[in-house]
């Protein structure tokens, strides 16, 4: 267990050894302003809510283990991140995981089982392709916003009333069919559109 253990250690440049057995990393290494490097994560972790959020100095994520199941909060705030770590199948939750990290450029693949992916990709500025969007998510909101070079994406899922709330707000570089949705939930997307803060014209029936 080592939820919390170095919680606002602004100091701290360089990560401990994680044994091997912790299954518990929630805000670890939260607001540890000055830490360069990440640690390697045992398997048999299953939670890394708020893991390294605001770790500002953090370029490089860890490998994530198969056994992890939330992620939520996870690099927030990690402005110097350039490359996001592979998403293992039993992650459940994204909810903000990946917001602020301006200096992302390319996302992740997300595996069929996310459900909350409510703020994940938050004022990414530098993202320019959205991952796919499985079907099993249900909370959008605020997914997208800010991301302000995003020029296409993908949404294997269907509408769901009051969960996408603005999920596209910003995204200044989306045009004309550049939001592809299933063909069943085409005509709801459409409905939606000022709750999403998006453009009709921006969404097309791709399959």
């Amino acid at each position: 267990y080592m939820a919390y253990c170095f919680k606002g250690c602004t100091n701290l440049t360089q990560a401990p050894e994680i044994p091997v057995g912790v299954t518990n990393m929630n805000s670890c290494f939260e607001g540890c302003t000055g830490l360069t490097q990440a640690p390697a994560i045992p398997a048999g972790v299953t939670d890394m809510g708020r893991c390294f959020t605001d770790c500002e100095k953090l370029t490089q994520a860890p490998g994530i283990p198969a056994s992890v199941r939330n992620m939520s909060y996870c690099f927030k705030g990690c402005a110097s991140l350039v490359q996001a770590p592979t998403i293992p199948t039993r992650v459940t939750s994204m909810f903000n995981c990946f917001k602020g990290c301006t200096s992302l450029t390319e996302a992740p693949a997300i595996p069929a089982n996310v459900e909350n992916m409510n703020s994940c990709f938050y004022g990414c500025a530098g993202l320019t392709r959205a991952p796919i969007i499985p079907a099993s998510v249900t909370d959008m909101r605020y997914c997208f916003c800010n991301c302000k070079k995003l020029t296409y994406v993908v949404l294997e899922c269907d509408y769901k009333y009051d969960r996408f709330n603005l999920a596209f707000s910003g995204c200044s570089s989306l045009t004309a069919g550049s939001i592809k949705v299933p063909k069943k939930a085409y005509p709801f997307y459409l409905l939606h559109v000022d709750e999403m803060d998006a453009q009709k014209e921006w969404f097309t029936a791709s399959y």
